[in-house]
């Protein structure tokens, strides 16, 4: 019969361990079943380890810290990305492993009138039920949040942070309980139960009400986002017209031209004509620069943003060679990219012409990944005009970026700011 109760408890504790990769698949990666095979043999290693330190001790806090560090070693070893994450969704779910076990020990407790400790704590019948209804009821647990979540946003980093601190709390609270009502060995578990079921009904509610904070604010950010592409877009439309004008004004003088030369042929000023044919040149290569990067959109916005630049005297440098299977659409790259360049444009231009403002732009793709770098010479003492980004620029990019699996990393050196953001090649 020993045999048996041990088959359980290993069962119990290898549900516990795979109910723990399920969780953190979750809100940790796009599909379970990737890596499956390690998931249930990283399990069953986690599930012996947890078998073996309850046979020193079935209930103690030994016990409870070497399997708790045997949950977190697993889910670091599956998932080696976003250890905060990591922590506070192991915390999370710990708690809801704690909060069910409590509630069913108590109930069985209750209806057949024998203390906690005699289930926590010995091998039997009662344990065995106890053990098994749990790990039911975890298994429905688990299977219905990754069914509610699954393919949903993950938390923001703030309020991951406030759901481990809430959980440790709680963790805390409920053990402390737990190991009073063991040393009083109390039979009536009422309160108990209503309490612990009170406190899980609050954990899903505060769960649930951080992914609406979340979710909520993500929409104010692509609220955000959406102004501000509009606000940018229509920026250059702007700027296109104006160069439209000029363009138009051009072709409508072209015939003037026409007869200034004419005038100077009739008179054979052939040293007029060379000085007026050379100013025109130098003139229309000023009008026809139009960088090619291989992206139409990229091309538009880094001709307006350099004729903006060099018209307040700031040297425009480009470098820029954008592969066919762009990663950005153009709508979020029309969103970095001018978001970028107008605020490098903005802090130049505080920069006096003795120090030799510039901006500096390259594009690239390699193998795996896709860089833009945006670099420009500022001044750093005057730090409201010479934020490169304010606010909402830096919140839009940032999350913009991160909606493709990217990373932002801005330095300063040497009055130099640099925006570096990289986009994996998918």
């Amino acid at each position: 019969m020993t045999y048996i109760f041990w088959i359980i408890e290993y069962t119990a504790c290898f549900v516990e361990f795979f109910m723990f990769t399920l969780f953190n698949g979750t809100f940790l990666e796009k599909d379970f079943r990737q890596n499956t095979a390690k998931k249930i043999i990283l399990s069953l290693a986690a599930a012996l380890i947890m078998t073996l330190s309850n046979t020193i001790s079935l209930f103690s806090s030994i016990t409870m810290i070497i399997n708790t560090i045997s949950a977190f070693l697993l889910e670091f070893l599956i998932y080696r990305v976003k250890p905060l994450k990591i922590i506070a969704l192991n915390i999370t779910f710990i708690l809801i492993i704690f909060l069910i076990d409590s509630i069913t020990v108590r109930t069985v407790s209750s209806l057949n009138n024998i203390t906690i400790s005699a289930i926590y704590e010995e091998m039997s019948v009662y344990r065995a039920l106890s053990v098994i209804v749990s790990k039911l009821l975890l298994i429905f647990a688990t299977f219905s949040i990754h069914k509610l979540f699954d393919k949903k946003s993950s938390l923001n980093k703030k309020y991951t942070v406030a759901l481990f601190l809430i959980s440790v709390v709680i963790v805390l609270l409920t053990l402390s309980m737990t190991f009073k009502e063991i040393e009083y060995d109390t039979v009536d578990n009422s309160t108990s139960i209503m309490l612990f079921a009170v406190i899980l009904i609050l954990l899903i509610m505060i769960f649930f009400g951080m992914f609406r904070l979340t979710e909520a604010y993500e929409r104010s950010q692509e609220l955000k986002l959406i102004k501000l592409r509009n606000d940018m877009l229509e920026k250059s439309f702007s700027d296109t017209q104006q160069n439209f004008e000029l363009w138009r004004k051009s072709i409508h003088d072209y015939k003037h031209n026409i007869i200034n030369l004419s005038a100077l042929a009739e008179n054979n000023d052939i040293q007029g004509i060379k000085a007026y044919l050379e100013n025109e040149n130098h003139m229309l290569s000023q009008k026809i620069f139009y960088y090619k990067t291989g992206n139409d959109t990229a091309d538009a916005i880094l001709y307006i943003k350099q004729q903006s630049a060099e018209s307040s005297h700031i040297p425009f440098i480009i470098n820029a060679n954008i592969p066919e299977k762009c990663p950005v659409s153009s709508a979020h790259f029309a969103c970095l990219l001018g978001n970028l360049l107008d605020n490098a444009i903005e802090a130049a231009k505080n920069v006096p012409p003795d120090e030799s403002p510039f901006i500096d732009v390259q594009i690239t793709g390699e193998e795996d990944r896709f860089w833009i770098i945006v670099s420009n010479k500022y001044i750093p003492a005057n730090k409201v005009k010479n934020s490169i980004f304010h606010g909402i620029g830096l919140n839009s990019v940032r999350h913009t970026v991160r909606n493709y699996g990217g990373e932002m990393n801005i330095s300063r050196e040497n009055n130099i700011f640099t925006v570096k953001i990289y986009i994996p090649l998918i």
